[in-house]
């Protein structure tokens, strides 16, 4: 069974370590990431987006302020 939370938490982990292999690891091969700045499909395109995103943010942190552990889907 997949462990939301520990996804979530590996994600946060890898985007403030600017770990894109990290990231991959969390998606499979033909995952598709959807975010603001567009749409990535599969490993290639996931990891070119998280690079661009470090290069442009290079000091980039995410901070959890809170946190519904009441709920299996974070």
């Amino acid at each position: 069974m997949v462990d939301k939370w520990e996804i979530k938490r590996g994600m946060a982990d890898a985007i403030n370590a600017h770990d894109v292999h990290r990231l991959l690891d969390l998606f499979t091969e033909d995952a598709i990431f959807v975010s603001p700045v567009g749409m990535a499909e599969g490993h290639e395109q996931i990891a070119w987006l998280f690079e661009q995103f470090f290069k442009g943010f290079p000091d980039l942190h995410l901070t959890v302020w809170y946190e519904a552990t009441d709920t299996d889907n974070p």
